[in-house]
């Protein structure tokens, strides 16, 4: 009767271990890829916004608070030949440097297949970057991000991104909100030096 009983606690404890690490595992697991998908789009972000010039007549070299597109986004303009030398017309294409973009696609976005995604535009047709020479939406950086926040401090030329991303954001309105253990959240700040735009 003893050993029955000793056998029993012993497969009891192994279950409960194995229910506990299994939940451990899982949301780690979760957690890394989550941050995997952040840490990609903000290398890309600080990379491509540290490219950003100005000249006298491009004076707005970032655009944060107008969006992008009707959605949440920053535009700004690139020394893309790295001379150092602006086109002084402000025509994006002209002598090389143009206007780039990233979007975020929230979710309100329409269709719903677009939704929590984070698009990029590495030439901008126009100014207000409403048209990119490659199809919006046909560079997606990530997926499953939910919160996305832009800084731009002229004064001393630095620019702020704060990004949120959750393991599955469609779950959350259903099963698991966001921060939960079987549906993690991350969020990630970094902040990027122009010195193209505080030399100009």
């Amino acid at each position: 009767m003893i050993a029955i009983i000793i056998f029993s606690m012993l497969a009891l404890s192994f279950a409960v271990i194995e229910v506990f690490s299994n939940s451990q595992v899982i949301t780690t697991d979760r957690r890394a890829k989550t941050q995997n998908v952040l840490v990609y789009v903000v290398e890309h972000s600080a990379k491509q916004i540290a490219r950003t010039v100005g000249n006298p007549v491009i004076a707005a070299v970032m655009d944060c608070a107008a969006g992008v597109a009707g959605d949440t986004g920053v535009r700004f303009y690139v020394d893309s030949a790295a001379d150092y030398i602006s086109a002084g017309d402000g025509v994006p294409g002209t002598g090389g440097d143009h206007w780039r973009a990233y979007r975020f696609r929230s979710e309100t976005a329409f269709p719903t297949d677009d939704r929590f995604q984070v698009w990029y535009c590495a030439r901008c047709d126009d100014a207000g970057c409403t048209s990119c020479n490659t199809p919006w939406g046909s560079i997606i950086l990530a997926r499953r991000v939910t919160d996305v926040s832009y800084s731009y401090n002229s004064d001393n030329s630095y620019f702020d991104l704060s990004m949120t991303a959750c393991w599955d954001p469609q779950q959350a309105s259903t099963t698991a909100d966001c921060g939960d253990p079987e549906n993690p959240t991350v969020t990630m700040k970094t902040r990027v030096h122009m010195p193209a735009v505080s030399v100009r």
